[in-house]
């Protein structure tokens, strides 16, 4: 449920407004629901939605969604012809001319899947210095660093990417 009784402050004061005005919130709550679910569903874990949530957030609340601010989670890359699947990509300009856009990947680093071996320790170091070559930053998170506050990891994130 959008709204619990955690916000009942919020829904005594919708409460309080003409019908017309509480269906357009209404409205507007639900459109953002659709959007931001609809972009989460390409997520693998609950870390990568907490993170993209996050990142949305953040993202509109700077401005950025009115600069050219493009999110995907699962993307697929290709890059000399080996194709490399990354967690989050971020593209911020105009999204028509990837060339000239700032290019960012995170990758959400759950300890399940990652580093486990010294092999998957080099696997993943090569993908991201291929990535780094074809002009994309990287920046990898912790499932604990996510899950303990998505907001901050995603601040450094648009941080990052308002800095280069």
């Amino acid at each position: 449920m959008i709204l619990d009784d955690n916000n009942k402050w919020l829904i005594d004061r919708i409460q309080h407004l003409e019908p017309k005005v509480q269906d357009f919130i209404n409205k507007i709550i639900y459109n953002y629901a659709y959007e931001y679910l609809s972009i989460i569903e390409d997520c693998e874990s609950p870390i990568e939605q907490l993170l993209v949530l996050a990142l949305l957030d953040v993202a509109d609340g700077r401005g950025l969604t009115h600069i050219g601010f493009y999110l995907e989670p699962q993307r697929e890359i290709e890059i000399l012809g080996k194709k490399y699947r990354v967690d989050i990509c971020i593209y911020l300009g105009n999204i028509t001319d990837l060339n000239s856009c700032k290019k960012l990947i995170i990758e959400c680093d759950g300890h399940e899947f990652h580093e486990k071996t010294k092999e998957q320790a080099a696997r993943d170091k090569q993908r991201d210095r291929m990535l780094m070559m074809a002009g994309y930053q990287i920046i990898h998170f912790t499932g604990s660093e996510i899950w303990a506050d998505p907001y901050k990891c995603a601040r450094e994130v648009i941080d990052l990417l308002l800095v280069h």
